[in-house]
C-alpha cells in the first residue's frame, strides 16, 4: 500500500511539473516563437550560406573611410580647449582646459586664487580628470587638500562632435563620498562645454 501511495504521489510531483513547463510565462513562449521563425526564415541552400559567409568575412576586412571618421570623431583628442560660453582670447582666464594624457594641466577653480592639478585619463569614449594636488600659483590654501582622494574622478569629460566636449563636474570625495562642504569648487567656473582651439 505504501508503494502504491509513493508512486501515486511520484507520479503526481512529475505530471505537475510537466504542466508547470507548459504554462511557463509568455516571455519564455514568445523567444521560443522567434527562435522558430528564425529557423524558418533561415538560408535553405548552401549557395545562401556560401553568400552570406563572404558578405560576412567582407563586412570584417572592410575598414573603409567611414569606420576610421566614426572612431576618431567619437574621442577626445589632447589640446586646448575653449569654454563656449565665454570670450575665445587667450590668455584662458579660467576659461580653457588643457587636456594632455602624459602629464599633469592645470585647472582653474576660481580665478587668480585656486588652482589645481589634475591629470587625465581616457575611459571608453569619455575621459576622467582626477585631481592630483594644490598647483603652486594657487593662494588659497584652507581646504584640506591632503584628504581629497585622487583615484576618484572629480570630473567627466564626454565628447559633443564638432571638435567640442562637455565637462560634467562630480567633485572631490572624502573617503569614497562626494566632500560635500566642497562640491561646488569648480563647478562654476568648469562646467560647461569647450570647443578646440
Amino acid at each position: 500500500m505504501r508503494v502504491t501511495t509513493f508512486l501515486l504521489l511520484l507520479i503526481l510531483c512529475f505530471y505537475s511539473c510537466k504542466e508547470n513547463k507548459n504554462d511557463g510565462d509568455p516571455d519564455q513562449e514568445n523567444y521560443q516563437e522567434v527562435v522558430q521563425d528564425s529557423k524558418d526564415n533561415s538560408p535553405s541552400s548552401d549557395d545562401d550560406i556560401k553568400k552570406s559567409d563572404y558578405i560576412e568575412d567582407q563586412t570584417k576586412n572592410d575598414t573603409g573611410p567611414s569606420e576610421n571618421v566614426t572612431s576618431e570623431t567619437s574621442r577626445i583628442t589632447p589640446g586646448l580647449y575653449l569654454n563656449s560660453g565665454e570670450q575665445q582670447d587667450l590668455p584662458c582666464n579660467c576659461n580653457c582646459v588643457d587636456i594632455n594624457f602624459s602629464s599633469t594641466s592645470e585647472l582653474c577653480l576660481k580665478k587668480d586664487e585656486l588652482y589645481i592639478n589634475a591629470r587625465f585619463e581616457e575611459n571608453g569614449n569619455n575621459v576622467n580628470v582626477y585631481f592630483v594636488n594644490l598647483a603652486s600659483s594657487s593662494s588659497n590654501e584652507e581646504i584640506p587638500w591632503d584628504n581629497f582622494e585622487t583615484g576618484t574622478p572629480i570630473a567627466v569629460l564626454s565628447h559633443e562632435g564638432n571638435n567640442r566636449l562637455k565637462l560634467d563636474w562630480k567633485g572631490f570625495s572624502e573617503d569614497g563620498k562626494i566632500a560635500v562642504d566642497y562640491a561646488l569648487l569648480g563647478k562654476k567656473t568648469l562646467e560647461g562645454t569647450y570647443k578646440k582651439k
